[in-house]
């Protein structure tokens, strides 16, 4: 058997729909999850993530390496985000399935990889890095984000698991650099 490239990426593509219609509009079909979905969402944008670099250089031990790792690793992150985004050109749900419209509209045109999820990866690695004891907590909030993206019609699960994909790996590669 031949590995062809084009057939798994439509195999990708095609289950990506799915899931994102099935996620976006048969799951979490009440108020509360309007509602939720959208603070997720809004809890992981970049300025959040650069107010909590700020509030937490204050509160973290040996904090010059903590901010070094959170800093670099975001850096790392947002550069690789950008060249994938703009090289990938992926269209965003909305756009590319018919009769789909988002309960948000992106500030941004293209759709692969999440920036949110990543983001919202790279603070709770660091921080579990330093706080395992946060583990559950974050790891909870990094999902929540992950599918807030989904359900608001701005990602497929694809963006989403290459976001935190990418987020972890730098985190890892960051966090055993500097220490």
């Amino acid at each position: 058997m031949e590995f062809n490239l084009t057939q798994v990426i439509n195999w990708v593509v095609t289950k990506d729909h799915q899931l994102t219609i099935l996620v976006f509009s048969k799951w979490f079909k009440h108020s509360f999850w309007n509602y939720y979905f959208s603070i997720c969402s809004k809890s992981a944008d970049g300025f959040v993530l650069f107010l909590s670099l700020i509030y937490l250089s204050f509160f973290v031990d040996d904090n010059l390496v903590f901010i070094k790792i959170l800093i670099v690793s975001t850096i790392f992150d947002k550069i690789i985000y950008l060249l994938l985004k703009n090289s990938s050109k992926r269209q965003r749900p909305f756009d590319s399935i018919e009769n789909f419209v988002p309960r948000k509209i992106p500030f941004d045109k293209f759709s692969f990889p999440s920036g949110h999820t990543g983001s919202a990866v790279v603070l709770s690695f660091s921080l579990i890095l330093y706080y395992p004891p946060l583990a559950p907590g974050l790891i909870f909030w990094s999902i929540s984000v992950a599918l807030s993206r989904i359900y608001l019609g701005l990602h497929y699960p694809s963006d989403v698991l290459a976001g935190a994909l990418i987020a972890s790996g730098i985190s890892m590669l960051c966090f055993t650099t500097f220490l």
